[in-house]
């Protein structure tokens, strides 16, 4: 089942409401121990080493321009101190980085605000204040390849597609099992890919 998966999704095993949710559980376990033991992955920021792959794992991927990592919709900070504090999330941020004064802009952003909100998790988790003993991590790349994207977007419980627009995105939708979080007016083919479970939120 795992081997399927990391091959390419359900494509090859059987249908997804043949998958119970035990067996999805666990297959997002072994992932997330891919995950942490990818080495291209750990070069590039080590706290892919430090992964919890018992911890909900949300994903974006996507290149680092204002349209797909802007801060108009889901890439807030407040949303992103929300995630981790809040609702208990490691949140992986894989965003290419364009020849773009724009794209150099974003990821310095986002690295600020990884820097900060990594910091405060693990001066919580050092104090008594919380109640707490851990916290997850933004965990940001600026540069990945396609199968460093497959393996993060597979390992993910659920995946953002922040863009303003986004006609297919047939790379997302390949998660195994996992949920894609969008916006929620139809265009192109991505939203009719896969089975909607929430239209009104």
């Amino acid at each position: 089942f795992i081997k399927k998966i990391r091959e390419g999704g359900f494509a090859e095993t059987k249908p997804l409401w043949d998958i119970n949710a035990d067996q999805l559980a666990a297959a997002k376990t072994e992932l997330k121990k891919e995950l942490k033991e990818s080495k291209s992955l750990v070069r590039k920021n080590k706290l892919f080493a430090k992964l919890d792959p018992d911890r909900q794992t949300a994903a974006i991927t996507a290149r680092g321009v204002g349209e797909k990592a802007g801060q108009k919709n889901a890439l807030t900070r407040e949303n992103l101190k929300r995630m981790i504090f809040k609702d208990g999330q490691q949140v992986i941020l894989a965003l290419n980085k364009q020849d773009t004064d724009e794209s150099r802009e974003i990821l310095a952003l986002f690295k600020q605000w990884a820097d900060e909100i990594n910091d405060e998790a693990e001066r919580l988790e050092n104090s008594d204040l919380t109640g707490r003993t851990s916290f997850g991590r933004v965990v940001l790349i600026d540069q990945f390849d396609f199968e460093e994207q497959k393996l993060i977007v597979n390992a993910a419980d659920f995946v953002v597609v922040s863009s303003l627009y986004e006609a297919a995105g047939f790379t997302e939708l390949c998660g195994a099992g996992t949920l894609v979080v969008t916006t929620g007016h139809l265009e192109g083919v991505f939203q009719g890919s896969g089975y909607a479970l929430d239209k009104e939120n």
